[in-house]
């Protein structure tokens, strides 16, 4: 992961947030596995938020931790969201079915795949047909769908595969 792909993780996941719960008061941290060389990183994440004053980047051990001030995250609420990403979360929120949200979800695109999930972590993969696209992997908790949403390259880090 670079900072430009380290700054587009941020604004997805300040979304995806206020998609599930709402508008959101106060600033919020996000904590990403990372082991390297961070000033690059830093210096990079940096360049891409310029418009965005106010986050701050911390190094930890083997993770980076930033922080998104609440006006900041309403900014980033108000940017283009990732389409996918807004069906995955309206439909685990509508659906309580696996066969409902499956229909629901080839609805609305026909070139998702759904398939059983080789991991016992998870029930299914949801994988969208556009290159670089997030993988969400669905579990059935208490009759709900719940989902975790990974990168191409964190669901790899992982050791997982995509099942064909």
């Amino acid at each position: 992961m670079d900072g430009r792909e380290l700054f587009q993780r941020v604004v997805s996941t300040v979304q995806e947030t206020y998609l599930k719960i709402g508008d959101m008061s106060g600033s919020i941290s996000l904590y990403y596995p990372f082991e390297g060389a961070a000033e690059t990183l830093i210096g990079d994440f940096v360049r891409a938020s310029s418009g965005f004053p106010g986050m701050s980047v911390e190094t930890l051990y083997q993770r980076i931790r930033v922080t998104v001030p609440e006006d900041v995250c309403r900014k980033m609420c108000w940017m283009h969201m990732d389409p996918d990403m807004r069906a995955m979360v309206e439909l685990t929120r509508d659906q309580s079915s696996p066969e409902a949200f499956r229909d629901e979800l080839h609805k609305r695109n026909p070139k998702a795949r759904m398939v059983p999930s080789p991991y016992p972590e998870f029930d299914w993969i949801v994988v969208f047909p556009k290159e670089g696209s997030d993988i969400y992997c669905l579990a059935e908790e208490m009759g709900r769908l719940t989902y975790h949403r990974f990168s191409p390259e964190e669901f790899g880090c992982f050791g997982y595969e995509v099942p064909e």
